[in-house]
């Protein structure tokens, strides 16, 4: 997972991930302009996010990029913190028992 701010990171984050050695476009086997047409219709659409790339099914045999934006990620914190809070209120009750 990563923490894309801008284009830039974005573009970097998808030429590591999705290639996972950038000797390989080093070599010709994707041109400049064929990774930046490809990044272009798998970015985000928004930033800041946070990013990952998931493998690619028999139905799609390339990965696919999965992002999660601010208010998804404060759900599920908010969702943490009350999962945390009853784990401590219960162990209070375990040592007062």
């Amino acid at each position: 997972m990563q923490v894309l701010n801008n284009q830039e990171v974005f573009y970097q984050w998808f030429t590591q991930t999705f290639l996972f050695d950038d000797s390989v476009m080093a070599e010709g086997w994707v041109s400049e302009s064929e990774m930046r047409a490809l990044a272009q219709t798998m970015a985000p659409q928004r930033y800041p996010c946070l990013a990952t790339m998931c493998p690619g099914t028999p139905y799609a045999d390339s990965p696919q990029a999965v992002y999660f934006y601010a208010e998804q990620l404060l759900v599920w914190l908010a969702q943490f913190m009350r999962c945390q809070n009853l784990t401590e209120e219960e162990e209070r009750e375990a040592m007062c028992d």
